[in-house]
């Protein structure tokens, strides 16, 4: 069997007496996903689209307790993937701040490295 066990985990109810559990869960390979998303939104708005489907080649049900740690994303708690069966997962993209756009960024990288060109010859003709 495949699965990783623990046996008698300590559970702490208030106002119970103690009990005890067993969890269980195993690893599933997936295929690799091809392609990405990109999102894209006005500052305070809400983008909103859906991964890739995850695929349960199992015979159980899976609960998966996904863990966004961001305050600009935000997506269901759980995501119940029957068995044999795929299921997407709808994340939403809710930025608070401005960013700026790939020609922005590269923008300015070059009047950085221009800068620093013009230090660095400052720096020579000084010595």
């Amino acid at each position: 069997n495949d699965d990783c066990r623990r046996d008698n985990v300590p559970l702490m109810i208030e106002g119970s007496d103690p009990l005890s559990v067993t969890l269980t869960g195993i690893c599933v390979s997936q295929e690799p996903q091809e392609g990405s998303i990109s999102f894209e939104c006005p500052v305070r708005s809400t983008a909103v689209q859906t991964i890739p489907p995850i695929k349960n080649p199992t015979d159980v049900p899976w609960m998966l307790y996904p863990i966004i740690d961001n305050d600009y994303w935000a997506g269901p708690k759980v995501l119940e993937v029957p068995p044999g069966g795929e299921v997407g997962y709808e994340i939403t993209f809710r930025p608070l701040a401005m960013t700026a756009s790939e020609e922005e960024v590269a923008a300015e990288a070059e009047e950085e490295a221009e800068r620093q060109r013009k230090e660095e010859e400052a720096a020579e003709a000084a010595e």
